[in-house]
């Protein structure tokens, strides 16, 4: 998993003693595959680059930054299907490969044995990274998000406000830190555009210069 309970926990100011484990994990769940679709693609049938012929195993996909898609914190060829094709998009034709292993930031895959040259197309199926992105902090941010889902459900029926005699209750407003701090730590896992040096600005109507006599009294 990409967080565990206790870090939930330690989010939410709970102890094991008020929520179990076994109450958390379910969220863990939802925000994990919350998160593959935050910051991640889901390519279908990606046509890999190499030679089909016989004696390749080198293949290369289109986009680099494979996303652990089961979750288990290395990414490897449980988070790959590659499959040879007879011929291109014929389904009856089509076979899985083997994959020896990968590798997941350049996005190259070296498969267990090559395909015959009678294959047309090699293909993989699998996430990726819109942008390269600091995994340190996967941890981080699916403990917040699924502290806020587990908050959240214990909450969602309670009316925003309530009384009982003279006493008021009102639905807490920092259940929504949990999801700010989420959305924040996304944006930090993500590559900072830096500022490049710009080429020097035309002028298309001709450069205006500053004359005091234009200023009305």
């Amino acid at each position: 998993m990409w967080t565990t309970p206790e870090s939930v926990r330690v989010n939410i100011g709970l102890t094991s003693d008020e929520v179990d484990d076994a109450e958390i994990l379910p969220h863990i769940y939802k925000a994990q595959t919350a998160m593959l679709g935050d910051l991640g693609i889901y390519v279908r049938d990606d046509t890999l680059s190499g030679n089909i012929d016989g004696s390749n195993t080198t293949f290369e996909t289109t986009y680099g930054n494979i996303v652990d898609k089961n979750f288990d914190n290395v990414i490897n060829s449980l988070d790959i299907e590659v499959y040879k094709w007879g011929k291109a998009n014929s389904l009856d034709l089509r076979e899985s490969v083997s994959v020896s292993s990968i590798d997941a930031t350049y996005g190259y895959i070296y498969l267990s044995t090559a395909p015959a040259n009678t294959f047309e197309v090699v293909t993989a199926t699998y996430y990726a990274y819109v942008k390269e992105v600091d995994v340190s902090q996967l941890k981080v941010a699916c403990a917040l998000l699924a502290g806020y889902y587990y908050v959240m459900s214990e909450y969602l029926l309670i009316p925003p406000t309530m009384s009982h005699g003279a006493y008021r209750f009102r639905m807490p407003e920092n259940i929504k830190y949990l999801k700010q701090e989420y959305d924040n730590v996304i944006a930090r896992m993500t590559p900072i555009h830096r500022k490049t040096e710009s080429d020097d600005i035309e002028q298309i109507r001709g450069e205006v210069k500053w004359n005091p006599n234009h200023i009305k009294s």
